[in-house]
C-alpha cells in the first residue's frame, strides 16, 4: 500500500520533470491570469473604498483556486488521459482499489503543484505589491483538513469521467464554477458552509487577509471542518464507486 503511494507520487514528479516546458508554460499562464485580473480589478475598482483590501481578497482567493485545481479538477483529465490512452482498464488488474490509487495520484499532484502556487505567490506578491499573511502555523492545518472535501470532489469527477468519457469540455466549465465558490462571500451566503471545502476556505482567507491566527479560531470551526470534510470525502468516494460498478456493468472501462 505504501510501495503504492510512492510509486503514483513519484509518477506525479517524473511526469513534472519531464515535460517541464509544459508546466512552465502552466505557470506562466496562471500568472497572466492573476496579472489580468489585478490590472483589471486596478482599473475599475481603484477608486473603491478599502481597495487594498479587496485587491488582497482577489489574489487569495486565486492562489486557493489553484490549489482546489490540483486537488478536485486534475484527476479528472488523468481519467480522461488514462481513457484515451487505452490504460484505464489496466489500473482494474492491480490487487489495490482504483479509488485509492487515484487518491496517491491526487495527493502527488497536490505536493507537485505546491512548489508552483509557492513561487506563483511569491511572484504575485512581489509584481502586484499586495503582500498576504503567509502563516504556515495557521495555513497548513487548515489547508489539510480541506483538501479532504476537495478530493471527494475529486472522486465525484473521476466517476463521472468514467462514465461519460468525452468531459474535457465539462472539466473547462468546471474551473469557472470551482473558482466562483471561492469567490463568494460566506458572510453574505451563511448557507455555503454546509457545501464542500467553502468553510475551510473561508478560513484560509481569514488567515491570509485578516490575519487571523490559528489559535483564535474556535474549537467548533474545527469540528465542523473536519465533518463537513470527512462528509464529503467519503460521499465522493462512495459516488465514484457507484459510477466504476456502472461502468463495469455496462462494459465501459476499455472503451473512449
Amino acid at each position: 500500500m505504501l510501495s503504492m503511494f510512492k510509486s503514483n507520487i513519484f509518477k506525479q514528479y517524473i511526469e513534472f520533470r519531464r515535460y517541464l516546458t509544459n508546466t512552465l508554460l502552466e505557470f506562466f499562464i496562471f500568472y497572466m491570469i492573476l496579472m489580468a485580473l489585478f490590472l483589471g480589478f486596478n482599473t475599475f475598482a481603484g477608486q473603491m473604498d478599502q481597495f487594498g483590501e479587496k485587491i488582497e481578497y482577489v489574489v487569495a482567493g486565486y492562489i486557493i483556486w489553484i490549489f482546489a485545481l490540483a486537488a478536485m479538477q486534475s484527476i479528472g483529465w488523468e481519467v480522461y488521459t488514462d481513457i484515451q490512452r487505452g490504460t484505464m482498464d489496466q489500473l482494474y488488474m492491480t490487487p489495490i482499489s482504483v479509488w485509492k490509487i487515484l487518491l496517491s495520484r491526487m495527493i502527488g499532484k497536490v505536493l507537485i503543484q505546491s512548489s508552483g502556487v509557492v513561487l506563483l505567490t511569491i511572484a504575485s506578491m512581489v509584481t502586484t505589491g499586495v503582500y498576504l499573511n503567509v502563516d504556515l502555523v495557521g495555513i497548513i492545518p487548515i489547508l489539510l483538513l480541506t483538501l479532504f472535501s476537495m478530493f471527494g470532489i475529486g472522486f465525484i469527477v473521476a466517476g463521472i469521467c468514467i462514465l461519460i468519457k468525452q468531459v474535457d469540455n465539462l472539466l473547462i466549465l468546471f474551473q469557472f464554477l470551482i473558482m466562483s465558490f471561492i469567490y463568494m462571500p460566506i458572510e453574505k451566503a451563511p448557507f455555503l458552509k454546509y457545501f464542500p471545502f467553502i468553510y475551510g476556505v473561508d478560513m484560509l482567507k481569514q488567515t491570509m487577509i485578516d490575519h487571523v491566527s490559528l489559535w483564535e479560531f474556535s474549537a467548533g470551526d474545527f469540528v465542523f471542518l473536519l465533518t463537513n470534510s470527512f462528509v464529503y470525502f467519503c460521499l465522493g468516494v462512495g459516488i465514484f464507486r457507484l459510477c466504476e460498478k456502472e461502468a463495469i456493468k455496462r462494459g465501459l472501462l476499455g472503451k473512449y
